[in-house]
């Protein structure tokens, strides 16, 4: 197996005695092996290949996993350190089974997951350990301002001129609405969440801080339901519903949650214009991704009452189909 050089100094200089059988993911800020040591045990691999920048995630990383072992819903931390300039974590390695299409499976998933981000967001506390608060994500009162201005930034670069135009509702919506602070995990999406049979295990813990919770969960419903709609056996509206009520979310807190998710999605319409297709969307569903991101945003505003008609009509007469749904 041809490794990546930071993946190949690390095995040499600092895991002699750990095997890789099998990448996981490749990406520009670090590769993810399955690994083995002597005695077959597998676990996981994460070197952080950019040097600087992985540096701080990984040390920052490291220490947030530590202090939250006593949790579940965390891989347990084998090993972690610096090879060469390269950081690395090793994980104990946490089995994985998605199984779509299955009523019971969608429907345990989607009250496992509320119920563990609602306890993410209630009962982790920043430790000292965690050091420099990490700036991924701004604190709370700052969250939605930094989102609108970083969206508006984007969407002026990518075609989808009508967009900008949709953003002053959601800053309305916004301004009208309550953050609500506590402990994020800043990347809730299917490949960050490993499904077993009763629990879920989040991975990935370099963007957690203390924010706005709403986010989290603006991002789990798009990235773990409402994008993967074409795999689900159920409804997104019934999904959604299971989903919200095994969290404990307010009416009050869905008006911010639509208007959170209508910026990430303009950030992804603007992302895949420019980059393309997403990894996760590609080894799971065929399609347009492009066309699935823009139906879940024209729905996810008619929910919001933002708009009455489509505002990518030229897009929408060639690549979206379906009724609306919850958004």
């Amino acid at each position: 197996m041809k490794l990546p050089n930071p993946v190949s100094t690390v095995l040499e200089t600092e895991l002699a005695a750990y095997e890789p059988i099998e990448r996981v993911t490749e990406g520009d800020r670090h590769e993810t092996f399955v690994v083995v040591d002597d005695t077959e045990t597998r676990y996981i691999l994460k070197v952080y290949a950019d040097g600087g920048r992985g540096q701080g995630e990984n040390g920052y990383e490291a220490p947030v996993v530590t202090s939250i072992q006593g949790f579940e819903f965390v891989p347990g931390l084998h090993q972690s350190g610096v090879a060469d300039s390269y950081p690395y974590i090793v994980f104990e390695r946490v089995e994985n089974t998605e199984r779509w299409g299955t009523p019971a499976w969608e429907r345990k998933v989607a009250r496992t997951l509320g119920e563990t981000l609602s306890r993410v967001h209630t009962e982790i506390e920043a430790a000292d350990s965690w050091g420099q608060s990490n700036e991924t994500y701004p604190p709370p009162e700052r969250l939605a301002p930094s989102m609108l201005f970083d969206t508006l930034s984007e969407l002026q670069q990518a075609p989808h001129r009508r967009l900008p135009g949709i953003l002053p509702a959601v800053a309305d919506a916004l301004r009208e609405t309550v953050p609500e602070s506590g402990v994020i995990h800043g990347d809730v999406t299917v490949d960050n969440i490993r499904f077993a049979t009763e629990t879920c295990v989040l991975v990935d813990w370099e963007t957690a801080g203390c924010s706005d919770v709403c986010f989290d969960v603006s991002k789990a419903e798009l990235w773990v339901f409402q994008l993967f709609e074409p795999l689900l056996s159920m409804s997104t509206e019934a999904v959604l519903s299971e989903f919200r009520e095994a969290y404990g979310i307010s009416s009050l807190a869905v008006k911010r949650i639509r208007a959170l998710k209508i910026l990430l999605l303009c950030r992804m319409v603007a992302r895949v214009d420019r980059l393309g297709p997403y990894e996760s969307w590609q080894h799971r569903v065929d399609g347009s991704c492009l066309g699935r991101i823009l139906t879940v945003l024209e729905r996810t505003m008619r929910a919001a009452a933002f708009i009455d008609t489509d505002p990518e009509p030229s897009l929408s007469k060639r690549r979206l189909s379906g009724t609306a749904t919850e958004g």
